[in-house]
């Protein structure tokens, strides 16, 4: 009756009343999505209306709601997936809503889960833009380049990615030096400076493979110091044994050029 009443000609603030009644009642219900839609309704007829607050309040409940939700239904679809497109919208229409640094974070994880790592990203960076005093700041900060790691796992592609992720890594430790979140970046940063190391040893044997001493000894020497920074034994010997093994190479090719 109240969702009825929110779609015949009455006074503007009885019919948004009544509508925002009718959806919170579908919420207690248990009809979470009827509710999220019915609010989308709402906003859609009766733009700005008086009651934005408690409808971005209810949203943000739905939302939270869904993604707490580790049931499914169908069979093969799960609740938390749809917590999704709730919180989007809450984020897109209610932007100055209370809660927003939660949100983002929750719709961050969910992309995450999904391995929609790229969206992932995008919502830890508009976290930090929009909330920089945010309690949660420091584990979007520490997020980010947490999952630039993730989505570049191969060394031997998009050096300039792992460049980056390192550099971000380096600056929380500088900004939140003693934070509980400190030894997994410091595990990040390790896991970075290890792939760095890698990355320049495939370089360093792509120039051996060219016959090129120069290009070798530069990217060895370059895996040298990330390897040492890391305390990589592995990687030291092998960039060690490179050095060695061009560093011949290197001087005959000086002394054919004079």
């Amino acid at each position: 009756l109240l969702e009825a009443i929110m779609g015949v000609d009455v006074p503007r603030q009885l019919a948004v009343e009544s509508g925002l009644r009718a959806a919170q009642l579908l919420f207690e219900d248990g009809e979470r999505m009827d509710a999220y839609r019915l609010v989308k309704r709402l906003d859609a007829k009766f733009p700005q209306h008086h009651e934005r607050g408690s409808a971005g309040t209810l949203l943000m409940e739905i939302g939270f709601d869904l993604a707490e939700d580790e049931g499914t239904y169908g069979l093969l679809f799960k609740y938390r997936n749809l917590a999704g497109e709730v919180l989007e919208y809450l984020v897109m229409n209610y932007p100055s809503h209370a809660g927003g640094d939660q949100t983002l974070w929750t719709l961050a994880t969910l992309y995450q889960e999904q391995n929609n790592l790229d969206i992932a990203i995008e919502k830890q960076q508009d976290l930090l833009l929009w909330f920089p005093t945010s309690p949660m700041a420091p584990a979007a900060q520490a997020r980010v380049p947490h999952l630039r790691l993730m989505i570049h796992a191969d060394p031997d592609y998009d050096r300039a990615t792992l460049v980056q992720a390192y550099g971000e890594l380096q600056q929380w430790l500088d900004e939140h030096g003693g934070h509980e979140l400190e030894p997994l970046v410091r595990g990040d940063l390790l896991d970075s400076t290890q792939r760095l190391a890698a990355s320049d040893l495939i370089l360093a044997r792509f120039y051996a493979t060219l016959g090129n001493p120069d290009g070798v000894q530069l990217h060895a020497r370059r895996a040298l110091a990330e390897a040492r920074e890391g305390g990589l034994a592995d990687q030291i010997e092998k960039a060690d044994e490179l050095l060695r093994e061009w560093a011949s190479g290197a001087d005959g090719a000086r002394s054919d050029d004079s």
